[in-house]
């Protein structure tokens, strides 16, 4: 973990300016003996202190990135599945909104599986991720069913 990012998580938690200090100072000693003894002392002013809000802290963005990998992953899967079977893809995203423009992810179904097949960078791939990733964002896809 960076010490910037470090420093933001601490100063989001009611702790002693004192030990913010002495954890930014630790981080940066390079020496294992000095580390190792800055670390005991440390861990000594940590066990006075009730650290449930610092665990909640440090464990949020982890929660927050895991959920935003599974979103990727889930995407993924849905763009990869509207290349894969193609028009009943696209009608089942239709199905699930009417907003979306049923031409628009039909010809990038189209571009994309032209660039898979001709060895092309995959352009349209990622204007249909960046669209699914913009509807996400509206109203949460559901996981991807019949997906081959």
């Amino acid at each position: 973990m960076k010490i910037s990012t470090l420093k933001k998580i601490l100063s989001s938690v009611d702790l002693d300016e004192d030990i913010i200090f002495e954890i930014t100072k630790a981080r940066k000693i390079k020496s294992h003996g000095a580390r190792k003894r800055e670390t005991m002392f440390l861990s000594k002013q940590l066990r006075q202190l009730d650290l449930g809000s610092l665990r909640m802290a440090i464990e949020q963005p982890k929660e927050f990135a895991r959920g935003e990998a599974l979103r990727q992953h889930r995407l993924e899967l849905w763009r990869d599945s509207l290349i894969a079977t193609g028009d009943p893809m696209v009608n089942c995203l239709c199905a699930l909104n009417q907003s979306f423009d049923r031409q628009q992810l039909r010809q990038l179904v189209r571009n994309a599986r032209r660039e898979a097949a001709h060895k092309k960078p995959p352009a349209a791939a990622r204007s249909l991720f960046r669209l699914l990733a913009e509807f996400d964002l509206q109203q949460e896809l559901p996981a991807v069913s019949g997906a081959s």
